[in-house]
């Protein structure tokens, strides 16, 4: 799978562009705050109808246009196969999503048909943020690659967001609660199962991609920490249940559910020791490139396409020598788009690329 073009219109600072590439390697020079980003973003669109830098779609629409259009041309099978693919954000209407000219019903029906994977600075973030950010880098990934874990997921926080209203009434029934803790038993233990698999078929790569860029012996570890707690697989949903109703009396006081895949956590280990209380920070910025990386090997060995690569200025925060090692992950990628202030990628890569100078959102293709 490949995108061949792509056309903007009032996406960000740009008023239109449109802009062809070559199957391998797209690199996008200019100084910072030119629109490099801009143009990952736009085709991080055409994969899951978001952003990757907000969650705002409003705030992507240029300043005082309606609406913003973002379209794209993927090529499969030998060029034999086209779609088209367009997202368009309205400030008053929403946004919408058409395939080959048909709207699609669920914009979730748009994830995993054309996957990508993006690594930017602020990776680190899913290291030493919040849990949410954690929980959120893992939801994305795996919906990528399973169409249900989404449906689960989308399930699983409407009925959440049921149970909470509920207990923000002024008078609780706990009985009231009954249907939704089985709906949240049922599809949470789903989605704790898929979490913790890939997880655990996620685990080598990310340790082989550490290993590999970091030149060091530490051993990194990836691990899931469920607020459930069980003995056995067969048990999970089960035992997620009698904890639910356990917790009635103190999700009741605290007026939230407490319990759940909603507040798990994704744990990162440096030899055998919580990663944020022992790494240094450029361990911090080696392991944010490193799942990222992971992600989109683990996700091209287990899919039957092979996902976009977006890398946005990711080669600034590593010395030469770590770019040097990670660039060779490059041959296994099939289209990468790369975004940098200095133009040093092209030496570095023996594979066909094509340059393009980004200044004040205009973009120019220099071969």
């Amino acid at each position: 799978m490949v995108l061949s073009s792509l056309r903007l219109k009032d996406f960000r600072n740009y008023i239109s562009a449109e802009l062809s590439f070559c199957d391998r390697i797209n690199f996008f020079h200019g100084l910072n705050g030119q629109g490099k980003t801009s143009v990952l973003e736009a085709i991080y669109y055409l994969s899951l109808s978001k952003s990757f830098r907000t969650q705002d779609d409003l705030t992507v629409i240029r300043f005082d246009a309606p609406y913003l259009e973002v379209e794209g041309l993927f090529e499969k099978d030998q060029r034999s196969l086209v779609n088209q693919v367009r997202v368009v954000v309205h400030r008053t209407d929403g946004k919408s999503v058409l395939v080959d000219k048909r709207r699609l019903d669920r914009l979730a029906d748009l994830v995993g048909q054309f996957p990508s994977v993006v690594a930017a600075p602020e990776d680190v973030l899913i290291i030493s943020g919040a849990p949410s950010g954690r929980r959120r880098w893992l939801d994305i990934a795996i919906s990528q690659v399973q169409s249900v874990y989404l449906k689960d997921l989308q399930i699983y926080r409407q009925a959440l967001r049921q149970r909470n209203a509920l207990l923000l009434e002024s008078a609780v029934q706990p009985d009231s609660l009954d249907v939704w803790d089985r709906e949240l038993s049922q599809t949470g233990a789903r989605l704790i199962r898929a979490r913790k698999f890939y997880l655990e078929r996620l685990s080598p790569y990310v340790e082989d991609v550490y290993r590999s860029i970091s030149d060091g012996n530490e051993t990194i570890g990836l691990g899931y920490k469920s607020s459930i707690e069980w003995e056995a697989e067969d048990l999970l949903e089960n035992t997620f249940l009698t904890q639910l109703r356990t917790a009635r009396s103190r999700d009741i006081l605290r007026r939230s559910s407490t319990v759940g895949p909603h507040k798990d956590e994704v744990v990162f280990e440096l030899g055998g020791h919580p990663f944020r209380e022992y790494a240094s920070q450029g361990q911090f910025k080696t392991l944010a490139v490193a799942i990222r990386f992971a992600e989109f090997l683990c996700m091209s060995d287990h899919h039957d396409r092979i996902p976009l690569l977006l890398l946005d200025d990711v080669f600034s925060e590593l010395d030469a020598n770590r770019r040097y090692h990670l660039m060779a992950y490059l041959d296994r990628a099939h289209q990468v788009f790369i975004t940098g202030t200095e133009p040093w990628e092209k030496a570095l890569s023996k594979q066909e690329i094509r340059l393009f100078e980004v200044e004040d959102a205009h973009v120019e293709a220099v071969h």
